[in-house]
């Protein structure tokens, strides 16, 4: 019988609607627990999750059977129905309409790791949108205003 192997990692950058700080406190803590439960259910491994109140940063491992698209929506549609139910003032939660997803070589695993839980650090001193920016150009992405929904 033949057998498959695969190491596929992608980094997801995706943030709240309009930029709004709403994943504060306990708030974030328990977005990421439900990210990794549910990816862990959707036969993927979240490798990390972290972000601060008003994006996420995911390091996801999937399986060679599943698209960045499909994971992305599930993610989103899952995490924002579980934050207006369980989270309360957050009844209307939702998320960008848009995201990044970025293929990862495993051998930079761990910088991404340490980047992803220095978020709020990070943030001290570049902007979101000064982050997304500089993703996308690492990532020979052109910037142009089809790519404005990282910004709203």
């Amino acid at each position: 019988m033949a057998h498959t192997y695969s190491a596929i990692y992608i980094h997801i950058v995706f943030g709240t609607k309009k930029r709004r700080a709403l994943l504060k406190g306990d708030t974030i803590e328990r977005c990421r627990t439900y990210i990794s439960a549910l990816l862990d259910g959707e036969d993927a491994r979240a490798i990390r999750v972290g972000g601060t109140a008003d994006h996420l940063h995911i390091l996801v491992c999937m399986h060679q059977e599943q698209s960045v698209a499909t994971i992305v929506r599930k993610i989103k549609a899952s995490s924002s129905a579980f934050l207006r139910r369980e989270i309360p003032g957050l009844g209307s939660f939702a998320w960008q309409g848009g995201y990044g997803a970025f293929s990862v070589n495993y051998k930079n695993i761990d910088p991404l790791i340490s980047y992803i839980d220095h978020q709020e650090e990070h943030h001290r001193n570049k902007t979101f949108e000064k982050e997304m920016s500089d993703i996308l150009i690492a990532g020979g992405i052109e910037i142009d205003e089809r790519l404005q929904f990282f910004f709203n």
